[in-house]
């Protein structure tokens, strides 16, 4: 699993080498006609087709295989670039697959993503109810690999580069994440502070969130959301981007929204068979995408490291070693 998904990445931006591949892809694996997995009919269409496409056509086909759980926060303009075709192609290729559309293929993608009950107690019941701990922790693993597998994925897309860009340029960036991902947002600005200043947090505890009103025009607000979503992160990200800052949302793919109310909607896989869903993705993309800054920046990040070290040193934050 690690290697294909690995191979997929490394293809992606050249169709000659993914059109070589899909045929290899297709007589693998194909899908059950009765699949009930989240993807099942779009799947079904693309390896029942396979024979009649196109080099061009075969590269979609293998995107979109390769990213079931992205698609329904992909735009056409957005396939098009990663694969490097036109959006008319696009158009045309699900059209041949008997789609008007991809607002088509979102909504039957959506419907078949299954999210469950997300009440506590719910998840409870289906831990207790679960198999054995070895069979868990077995699928559990195999899970957060592919996680993070695709989280490596997502830094050779057009998206990324955008994110990374933001980050480096933007006066100001405003982090936030609620409930459950309170947590990971805070690493986050923390560790961005030491890259660059003009970084900080939305909360509640003034009860305005004016940092989002106070914030330069042009500004970015990075976003970490997963189930259950807190009922500010829509209204915030929408607010942003009325005030004209760029939006990004760190999702998981249940998400429905985020491609609605962002710029960039990054998408991670949270599945797990234990009792919370996992954040190991969340964690790992922060980790990227905290280096790849880091790269862009590394004229001007030695300086800011030097002074932020006087100030630690001079207040006795911390203890050496």
């Amino acid at each position: 699993m690690v290697q294909q998904a690995t191979f997929s990445c490394l293809c992606y931006s050249d169709p000659i080498l993914l059109a070589g591949s899909f045929s290899q892809q297709v007589h693998m694996k194909p899908p059950s006609p009765t699949s009930t997995g989240p993807a099942g009919g779009l799947e079904l269409r693309l390896h029942r087709n396979a024979p009649g496409f196109t080099r061009s056509e075969r590269a979609l086909a293998n995107y979109m295989l390769s990213n079931i759980e992205r698609l329904p926060f992909d735009t056409a303009a957005s396939i098009a670039d990663t694969v490097g075709v036109s959006k008319m192609t696009v158009s045309r290729f699900l059209r041949k697959n008997g789609y008007q559309g991809l607002a088509e293929v979102r909504q039957e993608l959506r419907r078949k993503f299954t999210i469950g009950d997300l009440q506590v107690s719910s998840r409870v019941e289906r831990f207790l109810q679960g198999g054995g701990q070895n069979e868990k922790l077995s699928e559990a693993l195999t899970l957060e690999i592919e996680a993070l597998v695709k989280v490596y994925e997502t830094v050779s897309t057009p998206e990324w580069e955008r994110v990374v860009e933001a980050i480096s340029r933007v006066p100001e960036i405003l982090v936030t994440g609620f409930q459950m991902m309170d947590g990971i947002a805070s690493i986050f600005e923390i560790r961005l502070q030491l890259f660059r200043r003009g970084v900080r947090r939305i909360d509640t505890r003034n009860g305005t969130l004016a940092e989002i009103h106070d914030a330069p025009p042009g500004s970015m607000l990075i976003l970490f959301e997963m189930r259950r979503y807190s009922a500010l992160s829509r209204k915030i990200a929408q607010l942003a981007r009325e005030l004209g800052h760029f939006v990004v949302i760190v999702s998981d793919p249940h998400c429905d929204w985020s491609h609605e109310v962002s710029d960039v909607s990054l998408m991670v896989s949270t599945e797990s068979r234990l009792l919370w869903d996992s954040q190991a993705a969340f964690l790992s993309l922060m980790n990227l995408l905290l280096d790849a800054v880091a790269q862009r920046l590394k004229d001007s990040i030695g300086t800011r490291a030097a002074v932020l070290d006087q100030m630690v040193n001079r207040f006795g934050l911390l203890s050496g070693g």
